[in-house]
């Protein structure tokens, strides 16, 4: 058990630092900024999933889990959007948006492997949340 958590904590660390890592402008080439926001959504999707592999044994409902997943690491995407301009980096609307459809769709997937209800409101939120990201 403490080896898991042990391992959990680095993992969610190290992409707490990912956040803060200062990256070149890329201001005349339009895909690699589109790349770099886009990158919030993986990085705050394996987020949640590190902070529901923690609370896996956890005697909490799953999604209260998933609940407290998504509030966490949107907490820290927007501390990470409000602390950025001190480390050379640009904050933005979009950050926080796709951190917050990543995170969602990784507790979505994660509730999809329950019931077959929750399977079948976990799928439809996905979609939702990703068409949603779409059109950002």
């Amino acid at each position: 058990m403490k080896r898991k958590v042990l391992i959990g904590l680095i993992g969610f660390s190290a992409l707490c630092v990912v956040l803060f890592v200062p990256l070149p402008e890329n201001r005349g080439d339009r895909l690699l900024v589109y790349l770099q926001d886009l990158a919030h959504f993986p990085v705050s999707a394996l987020m949640a999933w590190i902070l529901l592999w923690l609370a896996g044994t956890a005697k909490i409902a799953p999604r209260a889990r998933g609940g407290a997943a998504v509030l966490v690491t949107l907490a820290v995407g927007l501390a990470a959007e409000f602390l950025q301009p001190f480390v050379g980096r640009t904050a933005g609307v979009r950050d926080v948006v796709l951190g917050l459809a990543g995170s969602v769709s990784a507790v979505c997937v994660y509730l999809a492997s329950g019931t077959a209800v929750r399977r079948t409101r976990a799928l439809l939120v996905t979609a939702v949340v990703l068409l949603t990201t779409a059109a950002v």
